[in-house]
Parts: structure tokens; sequence; C-alpha cells
């Protein structure tokens, strides 16, 4: 009996425990998942995220090491070499040198000079891909402000459209409209509902989006903080000038130090080329012996002398012409490509710069006429539908139109951003206007 007291106390604390271990854990999960939750992030973090995870920028970044690791291959200059020869007894020549090339005409300056330039390539490959990042990391992060703004927006409706239908009941209830009316409410709150839907679909995937493009898992909480443009309270006041982004896309574009860099490549090939009609000339010295017979390893009366020898090959046949036309073939199709990437850079400024003046536009006419008056007809309709003085359809239109201009608004800003990102890439510079400073 005492024992099964025992065994029941025992397992009365081990219950106690795994119950506190359980709430402790659960405690601790609350706890993280609110901390998750309160997780803010702004454009420069999710910058430095991405930065950080992206793997072609990491392999890019690597061969920048690689790079470096070649100019010090390219400064090491060939080794002497020792030659001892043992004939035996039977010869009466022995000889003992030591030689050296002395390779002329400043290859190894040409060398390094290839390698450097190399290495100012990979620099510029390595800022056109960030930028390619901070494009593409920009656009998640206001796609989702945008998602998460048309989410909230339509949840309000929600709320209208509830609120018109309860309005439509109590009505019918007490015979002022007919059952008609509360049927209208209910499809016009279905309509709302299946807004939410697509704006729900909408925010998820741009939060995975966002989450992929950070090296994060597609699902995790993420909660971001747009910077104070976002919420655009009055117009913008005034455009930049165009030629001036021209000029500046010319001089900050990371592809024109690109294209300066391989240039300098093939340029600097071209000069290693032309250093190959320097022969490399191997210059040795030693000491030879020379005996009169051959009675013995050093034979009687040995006689010892200095030695000296040059080697000088004759580059008359062979002295890189392949290479040399190969370098300075590419470096006429490097200019022709940098003339084509001018035009390319010219339409791409063109086309995000008409694209921020046309809504440049549009956010005037919605921020000091449209939705100043629709928020007030939608107002005065609801107010105006509980007293009795329109009907439904009235309302429920007022509602739809008010939808539809918010979404109209957020879509003008949608464009708006994307101009934004998309004129700062075509620019190559981190562009600070009074009305756009990202």
């Amino acid at each position: 009996m005492l024992k099964i007291i025992k065994i029941i106390k025992f397992a009365t604390i081990l219950l106690f425990l795994f119950h506190n271990l359980s709430v402790s854990a659960e405690v601790n999960n609350q706890m993280n998942t609110a901390e998750a939750m309160s997780e803010s992030l702004t454009l420069e973090e999710c910058l430095d995220s991405a930065y950080q995870a992206n793997p072609t920028l990491k392999a890019t970044v690597a061969q920048e090491l690689v790079t470096s690791a070649g100019i010090i291959q390219a400064k090491t200059r060939i080794n002497p070499k020792y030659n001892v020869e043992l004939a035996p007894v039977e010869t009466t020549y022995r000889l003992a040198d030591i030689s050296t090339t002395l390779q002329l005409g400043n290859k190894r300056k040409f060398r390094i000079q290839v390698v450097k330039n190399q290495l100012e390539s990979t620099n510029a490959t390595v800022k056109t891909l960030a930028w390619k990042i901070r494009e593409d990391t920009a656009q998640a992060f206001f796609e989702l402000a945008i998602a998460t703004k048309t989410l909230n927006i339509v949840q309000d409706y929600l709320k209208v459209a509830n609120d018109l239908l309860g309005i439509s009941i109590k009505k019918e209830k007490v015979g002022d409209v007919a059952y008609l009316d509360v049927l209208r409410a209910q499809t016009a709150l279905a309509q709302v509902k299946l807004q939410l839907a697509l704006a729900e679909a909408n925010f998820n995937q741009a939060k995975r989006k966002l989450n992929l493009i950070m090296g994060r898992t597609a699902n995790s909480v993420i909660e971001i903080t747009p910077p104070p443009i976002f919420n655009l309270e009055q117009p913008p006041s005034k455009l930049p000038d165009f030629e001036d982004l021209i000029t500046e896309a010319k001089k900050s574009r990371p592809e024109y130090s690109q294209f300066k860099a391989n240039i300098a490549v093939e340029g600097s090939k071209v000069k290693l080329a032309n250093s190959a009609k320097w022969p490399d000339v191997v210059v040795g010295g030693g000491l030879s012996l020379v005996t009169k017979t051959r009675r013995s390893f050093l034979g009687e009366n040995p006689t010892f002398g200095p030695e000296a020898y040059f080697q000088v090959p004759l580059t008359f046949v062979d002295h890189q012409q392949g290479p040399k036309a190969i370098s300075q073939a590419t470096i006429k199709q490097i200019e022709a490509q940098k003339i084509a990437f001018n035009n390319q850079v010219e339409q791409e400024v063109s086309l995000a710069y008409g694209n921020l003046d046309g809504t440049h536009k549009q956010l005037h006419i919605f921020l000091e006429d449209v939705l100043p008056k629709q928020k007030e007809i939608l107002s005065l309709s609801q107010k105006s539908y509980a007293l009795g003085f329109i009907d439904l359809t009235a309302a429920v239109t007022a509602q739809q139109t008010a939808v539809s201009s918010q979404i109209s608004y957020l879509q003008a800003i949608t464009t708006y951003f994307q101009s934004i990102i998309a004129l700062e890439r075509a620019v190559g510079k981190t562009l600070s206007f009074d009305f756009a400073e990202l």
C-alpha cells in the first residue's frame, strides 16, 4: 500500500513538472512570436539582409579574392636554374652552372596591369549586381507596403458594408424598405469579401516575395516600416530636370566603370603581346673542368675555368600576333557595346521619368480633388440612407465608388514608387528630391 502511495506521489510530481515545463515552453513560444510580430524593418534593413543573403553576390565577391590572388601570381618571377653535369669517368669534361631568365619588354609589369584591370572589372560587376538586388528588394518592399495598405482599406470598407447591411435589416423590419434592399446589401457585402480575399492573397504573396529576397523562409512573420513619403499627405512639388538625370547616369552607372575596366584589360593584353617581341634571354654562368686523361673522376692535371653563356630565342615567327589581334577586336566590340548602352540608358531614364511625370500629375488630382470628395460622399451617403433620404442602391454605389477610388489611388502610388526605383536604377545613384527621399 505504501509503495502504491509513493508511486502515486511520484507520478503527481512528474505531472506537475511536465505541466510547468509545457506552460513555460508555451510562454516562451508566445514571447518569441510576439517578438517576431513586433519586428519592423526599414527599407535599408531589408536591403542589408538581401545583400548578405544573395548567393550570386557572394560568389561575385569571392571572385574578387580570386582575382586579387592573381595579382600575387602575376608578380612572380621565373626561378633560376642550377645545372650540374656529373659525367662518367670515361669523359674528360665536367660542368656546374647557374642560370636565370630575363623577361625583357616589361612583361611582368603588363601581366600585373592585366590582373589589376580585371579586378576593377569584377568590382564594377559587384556594383552592378548590388544595384539589381537593390531594385528587386525595393520593389518587393513597396509591393508589401501597398498590399498592406490595400488590405487595411478593404477591411475598413468591409465594416462599412456590414453597417449598411445592419441598417437595411433594421429598416426592413420596421417596413421602411423591402426585403430586396437586404439582398442588395448582402450582395454588396459579398463583393467586398471577394475584394478582401484578393487583397489577402496579394498581401501573402508580397510577404513571401520579400522574405525570399532577404534569404528568409517564405512565410516568416515580417512587418515593414515604409518611409514617411509613403503616406503622401500633400502632392509632390516638383520633378528633377531630365537632362541632369541623363548626365548623372553617364557618370554614375557602374556599367560604364565595367566598360572602362574591360577596355583597360584588353589594352594591357595588347601591351603584353607587344612585349613578346622582346625575347626572354637566359643568362648563365658557372665552372667547367677539363682533364687530359680518363683514369679517374677528376682525371690527371685537371683544368678549371669559368664559363658564361647566353640563350636568346628568336621571336621573328611567333610573337603573340593572335592574342594581340583578339584583344584589339575585343576593344572595338566593347566600344560598340558602350555606344549601344548609351542609348539603353537614355531609354531607361526616359521611360522611368515619363512614368514618374504621369503619376505625379495623377497624385495631384487624387490628393487635391478625388479623395477628399469621395470621403465626404461616403460619409453623407451612409447618413442619408439611415435617415431615408436615399435608397440602398445609391449608398452601395457611393461605397463601391469610394473603394474603387482608393484602389486607383494605391495603384498610382505603386506606379509612383516603382518609377522612383526604376529611375534610381537607370541613373545608378540614390536620388534625393523633396518628394522622394528613399
